[in-house]
């Protein structure tokens, strides 16, 4: 193992500097969670929209396993949907609490990276490089993860990664450490697509510390059956973009790769800067990681096998990305979102660094190369500290944002499209969502007192009223052929683009009248106004009364919407003066296979 000269830096006087450092990187989260409660906005912006869905359905309490497991883009979100239900769960959905919950976990994640520190150097060094890793860690040039709930993914990966990297690198890993390893990478597959690559960082590790065969291939068989656990019933319709542009176009992959590397310092140097930034920091993380193999000798115990893990964690989410994205153009590649991943680089380079020049690898003990180590670090504090300002007036604009976005949500309904596009980018879509989170009181809506009037045009949105009324989902028709519910034991399976019908009846049993309507609400899609009014004079003989007579329905659902799943389908009938609405108890249960 590489021979260790504690606090050979370290003089007489330097103590207080350690502190000062040390108390510098312990403030910045308590000023970050103050900053996010003050200017964080309770108001759903694109993809939490889907968080919305979940929210519906849990209030009306319709929420099934498969609406959590459901595919959101490439993702299986499963981890990150059951913790936002849990805290929609206590006191309602707020776009703030997530935003907290976030905050925790990047705590968290600096409790594990400060005690992968205390394994790698001590004094002074341990101080400096903490305070370093820790504004790279609390970037605001991630603006987008700070301040939209749904990005809770992004920082339950990096807990996960770097609570694996603790764990695996430990001087001694019994088996229960191993376990606990194993699942945080299965927790991790299920929070979004970049948690698979925790399996291969893993497995990295266990190779260069020559862990046991038993383990090696223990490993590699759980990553394969999570792998086609995650692939099973996953449709590539759920991609943005075909994978194989990326492929096709090396160069513009390479640049992708790069400029999101260096992302962090995007938003100050531009795209040619952080492209630029991207090379350097490959290069330094290259190299040391070459220096550490080859020039030195090592011991499997070595700290440095943490941090070339956690770098590679980095890499390995750049390229995934590179391949999904590359085909929106290399501008994409600055997103603030990925901001959380590329840092990790960034952060892994710092600790080799200070780890190289702790253990006085190579470095000339003469004044002026400690001037320049100084110069150094300074420079570096000054580009974080710099680019943190410029991502603190993201912030900013993103808190005006969504005020301005709360306004136009609360009076959604008469909003223009143009307006609407700003929160998402489908307006009647939003309206639908909007309209379905208002009438369970939740998210923006919540304590807000709507007034419906007995009108064809009622002022508010319809309510759910308690108990049943008389309905029946009679039979399916899936290209002609029909099933009746009342058999159906399973799912019913459906390919995908087929032409498939639902028949039944309902009506307003209180108002003894026929009913305002029947909505087919399926997770993913528009609810879908089915057909009323078909003759039904079997159900005005059966209920005794006339006016039931033309109660029928008839709802198409255009299949070629629906990725390859399982689905549930529910339905609701409004009442007559379609100021209300009843639940119909029967769920249909539907999965839908590729077409032919």
């Amino acid at each position: 193992m590489s021979e260790i000269v504690p606090g050979r830096e370290i003089k007489e006087g330097l103590t207080r500097l350690g502190y000062f450092f040390m108390i510098l990187a312990f403030a910045v989260p308590i000023v970050m969670v103050a900053m996010l409660a003050r200017i964080s906005v309770n108001v759903p912006f694109w993809d939490d929209w889907a968080t919305s869905e979940l929210v519906v359905a849990m209030d009306r309490h319709l929420l099934t396993f498969a609406d959590l497991w459901a595919q959101h883009n490439e993702h299986r979100m499963f981890v990150p949907n059951v913790i936002m239900m849990i805290l929609a769960k206590m006191g309602g959905w707020n776009l703030t609490h997530e935003i907290l919950f976030s905050a925790v976990l990047v705590i968290c994640s600096q409790v594990v990276l400060y005690a992968l520190l205390r394994r790698t150097i001590s004094g002074l060094w341990l101080a400096i490089a903490f305070a370093l890793v820790t504004f790279c860690l609390y970037s605001t040039a991630q603006a987008e993860n700070w301040l939209w709930g749904f990005q809770i993914a992004w920082f339950l990966i990096e807990l996960f990664m770097l609570a694996m990297v603790w764990l695996l690198t430990a001087s001694r890993v019994d088996f229960r450490m191993y376990a606990t390893a194993v699942a945080i990478c299965f927790l991790a597959s299920f929070t979004m697509s970049s948690g698979l690559n925790l399996w291969a960082v893993g497995l990295a590790i266990l190779l260069i510390r020559r862990s046991s065969e038993a383990r090696i291939t223990l490993w590699i068989l759980a990553s394969i059956g999570t792998a086609a656990l995650y692939f099973h019933g996953w449709s590539k319709s759920g991609l943005q973009t075909n994978p194989a542009y990326g492929l096709t176009h090396p160069v513009e992959l390479i640049g992708y790769v790069f400029a999101y590397l260096g992302s962090g310092f995007g938003s100050w140097f531009g795209l040619a800067g952080a492209i630029v930034l991207g090379v350097l920091v490959l290069v330094a993380f290259c190299k040391l990681t070459l220096t550490y193999f080859f020039e030195h000798g090592r011991s499997i115990a070595d700290p440095e096998i943490a941090w070339i893990s956690v770098g590679m964690f980095s890499v390995l989410s750049a390229c995934m990305t590179a391949v999904g994205r590359s085909a929106f153009g290399l501008g994409q590649s600055l997103a603030g979102r990925y901001t959380t991943f590329s840092d990790l680089l960034w952060i892994a380079t710092i600790a080799l660094i200070a780890r190289s020049w702790y253990c006085g690898r190579g470095t000339p003990t003469v004044a002026h190369w400690r001037v320049l180590r100084v110069t150094a670090i300074a420079a570096l504090f000054l580009v974080i500290v710099r680019v943190n300002v410029t991502g603190m007036e993201e912030m900013k604009r993103l808190h005006d944002n969504g005020k301005s976005a709360l306004a136009i949500l609360m009076h959604f309904d008469t909003a223009t499209d143009e307006q609407l596009t700003h929160i998402f980018p489908d307006a009647n879509a939003l309206r639908t969502f909007a309209g379905d989170l208002r009438s369970v009181r939740d998210g923006p809506f919540k304590g807000m007192v709507l007034v419906n009037r007995k009108s064809p045009n009622p002022a508010g949105p319809p309510s759910l009223r308690p108990g049943n009324t008389a309905d029946s989902i009679d039979e399916i028709s899936d290209d002609g052929v029909e099933t009746p519910v009342n058999s159906m034991t399973e799912p019913l399976t459906v390919k995908r683009g087929s032409a498939l019908s639902i028949r039944g009846w309902a009506v307003d049993a209180p108002a003894e009248s026929t009913a305002g309507g029947v909505l087919v609400l399926i997770r993913g899609s528009r609810p879908i106004r089915a057909n009323y009014g078909e003759s039904r004079p079997d159900v005005a003989t059966a209920l005794g009364n006339p006016s039931y007579v033309n109660s029928g329905f008839v709802a198409k659902v255009d299949t070629k919407s629906l990725a390859p799943g399982l689905y549930s389908v529910r339905f609701e009938v409004l009442t007559a003066d379609r100021t209300g609405y009843y639940l119909i108890p029967r769920i249909v249960k539907l999965r839908v296979t590729r077409g032919a």
